[in-house]
């Protein structure tokens, strides 16, 4: 049962405060970074922006579809195609790791 008598807690502690300041820190950083950038490179730099978001967009939507094509694998009970894939993936690796080894 929820208790609705007890209220907020309105205090915030040590690492409250910590992890507040350090998200403002990272977040002007990024922030000073892309006008630096602009500064620097022009209006190129927006163009760069709208790449890497473009980039990041795709990458976000391909771990959604992997992530369902698991999902349904798993709730289907194909154990086997989930065997047989990470098998072949282990066999497409080795010759990129002997390369890297080289």
């Amino acid at each position: 049962m929820i208790n609705l008598e007890r209220g907020l807690k309105r205090e915030l502690s040590f690492l409250d405060l910590t992890m507040s300041s350090l998200g403002a820190i990272i977040g002007s950083g990024w922030l000073f970074a892309a006008f630096t950038a602009a500064y620097i490179a022009g209006p190129s730099a927006i163009f760069s922006w709208v790449i890497g978001g473009v980039i990041v967009l795709l990458i976000g939507l391909v771990y959604a579809e992997l992530d369902q094509w698991f999902l349904d694998m798993l709730q289907t009970g194909n154990w086997s195609g989930l065997r047989a894939v990470s098998a072949q993936m282990v066999e497409q690796a080795k010759p990129d790791a002997l390369w890297q080894l080289a």
